[in-house]
C-alpha cells in the first residue's frame, strides 16, 4: 500500500520540528498523491525536510534495509517516528511485527499505523486490527493513544475503509508476551500469497 494524499496529509499532522528520524515499514512510494510524481519514493521528501530516513523491507527496493519482520530484527538504532502504511497486515507473524516496531521506536517517539479496517480490502494481506485491538495494545504497553479511528479511503470503494492510529511510546518497557497479545482481538481474515517467509515481499 502506497502513501496517498489522504495518508500523507494525516502523517503531516503529527510530524513536528523535534522529530529528527523516521523509519518506514515497506519501501513506501507516493500513489494517487498529486503533490508528488506517481511512484516516487517518500524518502526524498523526508530527507529534504531534514529527517534521517530508513525503509525496512525484505525486498530491498528503494535502498531499504533488508530485514524479515517475522524475526526479531537486529537494528542498533531507534527512531522518532515509525510508520506502517499497509505493511504489517502482510507479515505472517503479526505479533513479531508489532514487537519489532516497539523495539525500534524511541521513548516518546510516535508509532503511526494506517491499515485496512476489519472487513475491508478483501484478499489484501492477512491480518486486520480494529479500534479495540489498538486500545488494548496501548493500555497494556502504556502507550498514549493519540488517535484511533476508521474512515473511508477517498480513492477506494465501499470496502476500502482504513484504520488510522497514532501512539506515543512512553517508556522502554518489555513488549507484551504473545499470549496476552493474542487476546487483543487481531483477526486473520485472509491467506496472504504476497508474502512467503524468506521468499516473498512486503508491499
Amino acid at each position: 500500500m502506497g502513501v496517498t494524499l489522504q495518508s500523507f496529509n494525516y502523517m503531516c499532522r503529527w510530524v513536528k520540528p523535534q522529530h529528527r528520524s523516521i523509519c518506514e515499514l515497506g519501501d513506501q512510494q507516493f500513489m494517487c498523491c498529486n503533490l508528488f510524481p506517481e511512484g516516487s519514493y517518500t524518502k526524498t521528501y523526508w530527507q529534504n525536510k531534514g529527517l534521517e530516513h530508513i525503509y525496512l523491507d525484505i525486498n530491498g527496493r528503494g535502498g531499504s534495509l533488508m530485514v524479515d519482520l517475522n524475526e526479531d530484527i537486529d537494528i542498533d538504532k531507534q527512531f522518532d517516528i515509525i510508520t506502517d502504511f499497509g505493511t504489517l497486515e502482510h507479515v505472517n507473524d503479526f505479533y513479531m511485527g508489532f514487537k519489532n516496531v516497539h523495539k525500534i521506536c524511541k521513548t516518546r517517539g510516535l508509532i503511526i499505523h494506517i491499515l485496512p479496517a476489519p472487513g475491508h480490502w478483501p484478499d489484501h494481506g492477512t491480518w486486520r486490527a480494529g479500534v479495540g485491538f489498538f486500545m488494548k495494545l496501548s493500555k497494556s504497553m502504556k502507550y498514549d493513544l493519540l488517535d484511533c479511528h476508521i474512515e473511508p479511503t477517498y480513492i477506494g470503494g465501499t470496502d476500502a475503509d482504513q484504520i488510522y492510529v497514532v501512539m506515543e511510546k512512553k517508556s522502554e518497557n518489555d513488549f507484551v508476551d504473545r499470549e496476552t497479545f493474542d487476546t487483543f482481538g487481531c483477526i486473520k481474515e485472509y491467506d496472504d500469497e504476497i508474502y512467503e517467509k524468506g521468499k516473498g515481499r512486503i508491499t
